[in-house]
């Protein structure tokens, strides 16, 4: 019988297990190319949720300024009625290219100041691509007339008698679009319409964050001074 004698010097591997060369003391291990592909995976998920949320976000951010000054616009045009008995007009007809516009509103500042200033950019209409409204169709501040003043008088004038005193201010919103909602409370007295009729018209965020229609806010006695979440 021939003895084996098994040398205690050689190590034995088995036949599934692959040995891994190991770094050398001192020596720093690098990345394979499965783990960077794994690294970059993982950031692209966390992107694509990270931005639409931080995109939306800034939309909300935007529509809740916005009525925060709609609403300070609308109390300094309450102040000023109170001493003038009247909503103003405006008139000063010569800025932006027409005069529906909250910064042609200027009796708000002087002689008294019910408001340090009426230039206030409707942030959905960016004021660097603003041509003219013949133009671009659009109003680089907020919108306002007043429905028994000149912008009543052009539009309205044989039915002015049909419309109580009132105004309307209106921003582009989300769609970046003039929606004409300053015209919303006109077809509610002249028209009958409803609130569930002004889908397009006035934005309702549960219409979608990003969903047609002006962010509005009416005041005085017009029926649809508390319509749109912008009164």
């Amino acid at each position: 019988m021939v003895s084996m004698v098994l040398n205690p010097k050689v190590q034995r591997i088995h036949p599934l297990h692959v040995e891994v060369d190991k770094p050398m003391p001192g020596q720093k291990r690098g990345f394979t190319l499965i783990e960077l592909l794994i690294v970059v995976a993982i950031i692209g998920i966390l992107a694509a949720i990270a931005v639409p949320n931080f995109m939306n976000a800034r939309v909300r951010a935007k529509v809740a300024g916005v009525r925060a000054e709609l609403r300070a616009l609308g109390n300094a045009l309450e102040s000023y009625r109170l001493d003038n008995n009247a909503y103003p007009w405006p008139r000063i007809n010569n800025r932006f290219d027409t005069a529906n516009h909250i910064a042609n509103v200027l009796e708000l500042t002087t002689p008294i100041a019910y408001m340090s200033t009426v230039d206030m950019d409707d942030p959905f209409v960016p004021e660097k691509f603003w041509v003219s409204y013949a133009t671009t169709g659009s109003h680089p501040t907020y919108v306002y007339v007043n429905y028994h003043g000149q912008w009543g008088n052009d539009y309205y004038k044989n039915q002015l008698s049909q419309i109580p005193e009132g105004y309307g201010m209106t921003s582009h919103g989300p769609d970046e679009k003039d929606s004409g909602g300053v015209h919303w409370p006109l077809f509610v007295h002249l028209q009958g319409k409803t609130v569930a009729e002004a889908n397009g018209l006035i934005y309702d965020p549960s219409n979608g964050l990003k969903s047609p229609g002006d962010i509005v806010r009416y005041g005085g006695a017009v029926q649809a001074s508390s319509m749109g979440g912008g009164s």
